[in-house]
């Protein structure tokens, strides 16, 4: 495999983790801390916020975390991470023939900033067209320093698959990869030109703002991690639909497929924290259902 094969599988490998990790790290506004809470029933299961970074800080939880997630017998992620499903996600992040020139529709200025987060990250500036707009949005989103992070370790959802597997564990997927892919693919090029460009303006505020988002999670304070996100998303500039797509559309739909698991018990779901808490999310619909949910760590 020559060097440009090698620099563009890396790219829409990194591509594909940050297209997670956004995917995984919803807007949502919590009442309470907690990142792992019990489902009480004859056979209790779990429910954890994640967020999809291969950070130390991130993957470190103590042993009340291990202990509950080694003595259940179903792993249940967002989406499952095997070849198909890669190979689907590489596929979507490439620009077809109806993106062909869009870097043309951003202003001089924009293009430089874009070409020098793209260097900074690794990436030479011929890689630009190859990648839909939105793909670079998502890479920009994430510091150099936290991407090179996530290109030589296993994010925590990942690493939690692979534990899973070793362990013998039914591991079952709450979303297809098309299904999180649409997220982003039902945006019009306009609004992935809009969203790209803001996030060239805001590219400087990342860094802080990802590790405000770090310290949140391991303080595991719900409340200060979804406003941080919903900051996050207002320097994107994007829309209310994009939002509810982001986060309502995919609570309801993950709701309904998590709940035979949870019906039958002795399953550990991990989403992203985001998902969690708010009206609309799954430990308040998981309640509404009838469930006690109980904070544990």
């Amino acid at each position: 495999m020559n060097r440009a094969v090698r620099s563009r599988a890396g790219l829409v490998r990194a591509a594909v983790l940050l297209l997670l990790f956004v995917l995984l790290c919803p807007p949502a506004w919590a009442q309470s801390k907690g990142l792992l809470w019990k489902i009480d029933g004859p056979r209790p299961s779990y429910v954890f916020g994640t967020i999809h970074l291969s950070d130390p800080r991130v993957t470190d939880h103590p042993n009340v975390f291990w202990d509950a997630f080694r003595k259940t017998s179903t792993f249940a992620m967002e989406v499952v991470m095997d070849s198909a499903g890669l190979m689907e996600m590489g596929m979507a992040v490439l620009a077809g023939p109806q993106e062909k020139g869009w870097e043309e529709r951003l202003s001089r200025d924009e293009y430089q900033k874009l070409q020098q987060a793209m260097q900074k990250r690794g990436y030479p500036p011929a890689f630009i067209p190859m990648l839909k707009p939105w793909v670079h949005a998502m890479l920009i989103a994430v510091p150099p320093r936290q991407l090179d992070s996530m290109q030589k370790s296993l994010p925590l959802d990942f690493l939690l698959q692979q534990r899973a597997v070793s362990q013998g564990k039914t591991v079952v997927g709450l979303e297809e990869m098309g299904e999180q892919v649409s997220v982003f693919e039902r945006m019009s090029l306009p609004d992935q030109i809009q969203m790209l460009s803001a996030m060239v303006r805001y590219q400087e505020n990342l860094e802080g703002l990802t590790e405000q988002l770090i310290a949140a999670y391991r303080d595991r304070d719900l409340a200060q991690l979804g406003r941080l996100m919903d900051e996050g998303l207002r320097m994107s500039g994007a829309d209310r639909s994009y939002r509810d797509r982001l986060l309502l559309d995919r609570n309801r739909r993950m709701f309904e497929r998590m709940l035979p698991l949870v019906q039958r018990g002795n399953a550990f779901i991990a989403v992203g924290a985001g998902h969690l808490v708010g009206e609309d999310g799954l430990l308040r619909l998981l309640e509404r259902r009838g469930f006690r949910v109980q904070s544990v760590y």
